[in-house]
């Protein structure tokens, strides 16, 4: 792992042990104490922060979680507050595993930490994508694979399609197949259609809630749009993609990122979490 090893992380946990024993938290005579006490009231990241520039576009705020030769890009959903927060939890479950791992705000989404340049543009979200596809690339990962919630699975179809990544496999949790259909603001441009998904050669997994139904007033949902039924579209887009594909419909009625953090039910939890690595390993 680039930046903090983990190796310090456990140094921090040492520190506290002996904080919690009554290891002193100021000294009179000098400042050290009061330095290891700052150490320990600030643990070191588990990532590296780190920037990167989407072509012809903004420069994107990322984390690099760890590296390794076979590569994971975390595309997080639409949560303009908490961007690649969204996925802390799990990417430092891959990283543990020991892929190299990558999590980035699109542009205009902030993280709790500050923001990707540029005002939103989601038809351009796919660029987004793609450049951190080759930025992880750059730090060594040799296969690379998209785990994408919702929004985040818009652009890596898109780039999928529109770029030469060469990737080695999409995972889609609660993608929207046609936002256009669905959503004021959206551009076709963004459609996951059956031609699109046709052009794309990756492995793709498909991943929905049973349960995950966005309905008026959760969404800007278009006059006469009823509800978006995210396991509908899986199937939908299961059926359209060409093999190697797979489709999982889990039992819950959580969306995008969250079928793999809490609040999702443990067993949901754990159960998508190696359906994703193994996907992984079947594929890299």
């Amino acid at each position: 792992m680039s930046g903090v090893s983990r190796g310090s992380v456990a140094l921090v946990a040492l520190l506290l042990v002996g904080c919690a024993a009554g290891v002193p938290a100021t000294s009179p005579s000098d400042g050290t104490a009061t330095a290891q006490a700052s150490a320990v009231e600030s643990p070191a990241p588990l990532y590296e922060e780190v920037e990167f520039s989407a072509e012809g576009g903004p420069t994107l705020r990322g984390r690099v979680w760890s590296e390794g030769s076979i590569g994971v890009v975390l595309a997080h959903g639409f949560s303009q507050e908490t961007g690649q927060d969204d996925w802390n939890a799990f990417a430092e479950y891959l990283a543990d595993l020991g892929y190299g791992v990558l999590t980035f705000d699109f542009r205009g989404f902030c993280d709790r930490d500050g923001c990707s340049e540029h005002p939103m543009q989601l038809w351009e979200n796919w660029r987004d994508a793609a450049a951190a596809v080759e930025y992880l690339r750059s730090r060594g990962s040799e296969r690379i694979f998209i785990v994408a919630a919702s929004m985040g699975g818009l652009a890596a179809f898109r780039a999928a399609d529109e770029a030469d990544l060469d990737l080695a496999g999409i995972v889609s949790l609660a993608t929207p197949q046609f936002p256009s259909t669905y959503y004021f603001g959206e551009s076709a441009g963004n459609d996951v259609t059956p031609e699109r998904l046709q052009r794309i050669a990756a492995p793709k997994l498909f991943i929905a809630g049973a349960d995950d139904v966005q309905l008026p007033g959760q969404a800007p949902l278009k006059s006469g749009v009823e509800s978006v039924r995210f396991a509908d579209d899986a199937r939908a887009m299961f059926e359209a993609s060409p093999k190697p594909r797979q489709l999982e419909i889990v039992d819950s009625g959580l969306h995008s990122s969250g079928l793999v953090i809490n609040p999702a039910d443990p067993d949901v939890i754990e159960h998508t979490r190696q359906l994703i690595v193994a996907f992984i390993e079947e594929h890299a």
